[in-house]
């Protein structure tokens, strides 16, 4: 290696372009090897300045940084014969290097890089042509340092065709080794190229003929390499490299087809694996676009205003593609593939575009959409940013709020029951709301979009969602909750922070008195809500919401009102499931302790869940009934519960039944008998017992029994089956206080019913 050493014949000062050096002010960092931009210059009050140097390369030069914070070091190095070459810095210093190139007009920065040397040292690795090279330098610190420019092995490969269609294997020995290969377009032509191998590959396409130094058609840092370009008739190169010696590489090169995809029209296309179709759409304008694939298929797509440059793409894996938005008029590709590398197939791609109606952002107007469309789609000009309030009702309806290009912002969804409601805090900007009618008919709507408006007092009121916030850890809310006649309040937090409700009465100070209710984590929208589902009678109230979030934010409070069905005794409810996931809810009131039966007769497996007014479970049966229907008897105090009755599988129509069971008196020493009536098969038996002690309770026959035995709030005190000694009756013995009890006898379940079957049951007492 030659060394040079500095003299004082080569140094010379200069005022460098201002582009430089608001690139290296700006600390821009781009990687090695990337498409050269051009810098216009402008005026700057502050100059930076430059020492100039000489050497041939390959060599080296040592030299001293001084304290100018301006000063850069500029490097003019020839080279006698073409090739790679690694120009870097030595030393302790951080350095920042650039390749630049000038043009009797300007200055064109061609590569800038601060690391890939060692320590804090940069590195540019280039293909230089024979002659004269200019490198500069920047240095932050004072010290010596080297800077040194190598030539590096470059292995090529120039007599390699790529044909279409066809794979190419080969093996890079060195990290600086380069393989290149040729193809040929006879006209335009849409081209892909995919390289794989064991470690990151780089690859680089060029026209034949044209500057490798100035003017690169694609250049790529290392990783996966592909690439696919809509390119003009010619020769052209296609070099590739890796950063790990000794890698094995296999090239997939092919035309790609490009066809025109018209509005209204389905096109159909065959993909094969790592394949990739192209269609040209032009979208007009005023209208919202949708593209989508139909078929069983799962793609991938994305919209293009130029190849590689991607707008809009689909994000649903294991799905067909969908494409939303309205985007500017002009002509666009979509580029079509596979979501999975193994899968191929047939598929099928459309394209329409969708008239829309502009409305204000204050609106509250009634639509009747036509019988025979199912979607209407409104474009809301967003000119203040801020939160919003959406909602539809006087018809059942699913809502889609989105961007311009199809993104979703996010939203607190408080629709229930088919109805469409919702708050977004929404930027400046265009959005389109999107409606499906669930139901086909010829019913108008009622449409409100408008500005969230903050109550004034802290009165919940229903339906009308507060939002509270910014908020720290510890807060307190409390608010009124006024009942003006009994009915079933949900009272519920949305949002992400961690909240506690709690209800109590507004007669007194709520450190006074023990809540109503409470609940911490079980709310609707999120695991961290709270959420008090509750019955209650006219009165004034209090909900406390206390924040447990170690993070700020904000969250919702909502009062919603249900609307549920009550059961009355020995009055049969028909009713119709139509959605599996969303289970039937019933109100129960008892005014007097009762034994309750209930139980479902239909086609449908059924599933019963009672709960009381604190929504605790109080039971739960599945199957127990006929044919797949749920039923169950329980001993409930007097008061207010939920029963939910839910679906497995399929859903229809089914009929409720609730009755009270009687419960004959059990005397010491006096046998009854009994038998198990359809439907239930359970009888139920009164002990009024006037002293305590020691008590035997048993039944007699071939029946195959079970016996249980409850205080009068419903709790299991014992329980058995086939006695001590395996027969088919049961018998308790417990020492007892006096008191009520109630002793519960009822058929196995494994046992067939069969018409009326007898048995008897005593109470003996030593």
């Amino acid at each position: 290696m030659q060394k040079n050493t500095p003299s004082p014949s080569h140094f010379a000062y200069s005022t460098v372009s201002t582009a430089f050096f608001l690139l290296f002010s700006l600390g821009l960092l781009l990687a090695c090897e990337t498409t050269p931009t051009r810098h216009n210059p402008s005026p700057l009050s502050l100059q930076p300045e430059e020492k100039i140097f000489r050497f041939q390369g390959p060599g080296h030069l040592d030299l001293q940084a001084d304290h100018h914070p301006a000063l850069v070091y500029r490097f003019e190095i020839s080279v006698a014969q073409a090739g790679l070459y690694a120009f870097e810095t030595h030393g302790k210093l951080d350095t920042l290097c650039a390749l630049v190139h000038f043009t009797p007009t300007e200055e064109r920065t061609l590569s800038v890089n601060d690391i890939g040397g060692t320590s804090e040292n940069c590195k540019l690795i280039w293909a230089l042509p024979s002659g004269t090279h200019i490198f500069k330098v920047r240095t932050d610190g004072i010290g010596p340092f080297r800077v040194q420019l190598d030539r590096v092995a470059w292995q090529k490969q120039v007599n390699v065709t790529l044909r279409s269609g066809g794979t190419t294997a080969g093996h890079i020995e060195g990290v600086f080794d380069r393989h290149r290969f040729r193809f040929h377009l006879p006209a335009p032509r849409m081209i892909q190229i995919q390289a794989t191998g064991e470690g990151n590959l780089q690859c680089i396409l060029q026209k034949a003929g044209a500057s490798w130094r100035y003017d690169p058609s694609f250049r790529q840092p290392y990783g996966s390499c592909v690439l696919g370009r809509l390119l003009e008739p010619g020769e052209y190169l296609f070099d590739l490299r890796s950063d790990q010696p000794n890698t094995s590489y296999k090239i997939t090169y092919q035309k790609v087809r490009m066809s025109p995809l018209q509005a209204g029209q389905i096109h159909e296309g065959f993909l094969r694996e790592e394949t990739f179709d192209i269609y040209q759409l032009d979208l007009p304008k005023d209208r919202y676009h949708r593209i989508q694939s139909h078929g069983a298929l799962a793609i991938r797509c994305t919209l293009e205003d130029e190849p590689g440059h991607v707008i809009a793409a689909s994000h649903t894996p294991d799905a067909p593609c969908l494409i939303e938005g309205s985007f500017p008029p002009k002509r666009y590709l979509l580029r079509v593939r596979t979501d999975k590398p193994a899968q191929q197939g047939r598929y099928q791609i459309s394209f329409e575009p969708l008239p829309f109606t502009s409305l204000p952002t204050h609106t509250q107007r009634e639509f009747l959409p036509p019988f025979h469309q199912a979607l209407q789609i409104y474009q809301i000009h967003i000119q203040t940013p801020q939160l919003y309030h959406f909602s539809i009702d006087k018809r059942s309806a699913h809502c889609v709020l989105s961007d311009q290009i199809g993104q979703k912002p996010p939203i607190m969804d408080l629709s229930e029951s088919d109805q469409c409601a919702f708050f977004a805090e929404l930027e400046t900007g265009r959005y389109f709301l999107k409606v499906y009618p669930l139901e086909r008919e010829e019913q108008p709507y009622q449409l409100s979009v408008a500005p969230y408006q903050p109550a004034s007092s802290n009165q919940l009121e229903d339906r009308k969602p507060r939002l509270i916030g910014p908020v720290e850890l510890g807060h307190n809310s409390v608010f009124l909750v006024h009942v003006h006649k009994p009915q079933t309040v949900v009272l519920e937090t949305h949002g992400s922070l961690d909240t506690v409700c709690e209800l109590f009465r507004a007669e007194l100070p709520l450190d006074k008195q023990t809540p109503i209710d409470r609940n911490d984590d079980k709310g609707s929208a999120h695991r961290f809500n709270c959420q008090i589902s509750r019955f209650l009678m006219p009165g004034q109230y209090k909900l406390r919401v206390r924040v447990q979030s170690q993070k700020g934010g904000r969250f919702w409070v909502q009062r919603r009102t249900l609307t549920v069905p009550q059961i009355r005794i020995g009055q049969p409810i028909s009713a119709v499931f139509k959605d599996k996931r969303k289970p039937h809810r019933y109100l129960l009131p008892l005014p007097q302790p009762t034994i309750l039966a209930l139980r479902t007769e239909s086609g449908i497996d059924t599933v019963c869940d009672l709960l009381n007014n604190d929504g605790e479970h109080v039971a739960k049966d599945d199957d127990s009934g006929t044919d797949q229907n749920c039923m169950l008897t329980q001993i409930l105090p007097a008061g207010f519960y939920s029963l939910q009755v839910s679906v497995h599988r399929e859903v229809g129509p089914y009929r409720l039944f609730a009755d009270t069971l009687p419960s004959p008196s059990l005397q010491p020493n006096t046998p009854l008998d009994g038998a198990f009536y359809p439907p239930y098969r359970t009888n139920y038996y009164t002990l009024q017992l006037p002293k305590g002690g020691q008590f035997t309770m048993r039944t007699y026959g071939n029946q195959d029994t079970l016996c249980a035995l409850f205080n009068p709030q419903g709790k299991l005190l014992a329980k058995n089956d086939d006695r001590p000694h395996n027969d088919k009756n049961c018998q308790i013995t417990e020492v007892l206080a006096a008191g009520t009890y109630f002793l519960q006898i009822r058929l196995h379940n494994n046992v067939k019913p069969e018409g009326n079957m007898p048995f008897r049951v005593g109470l003996t007492s030593p």
